[in-house]
């Protein structure tokens, strides 16, 4: 999904892949940093739930 979406973001600002994969890159890394946070200690996403 996400490779679509940047051969498509590409064809529509008419500037090559991996430029658009570059500018891409913090917010996918930001991401993964909180899907970590979320799902390696399990006390911290069934924190919530139970309020």
């Amino acid at each position: 999904m996400v490779g679509l979406n940047l051969f498509i973001a590409s064809g529509i600002a008419r500037i090559g892949v991996p430029q658009i994969a570059r500018g891409v890159m913090p917010f996918v890394l930001i991401l993964l940093v909180d899907l970590l946070i979320i799902s390696v200690p399990p006390w911290l996403s069934l924190v919530f739930p139970g309020q």
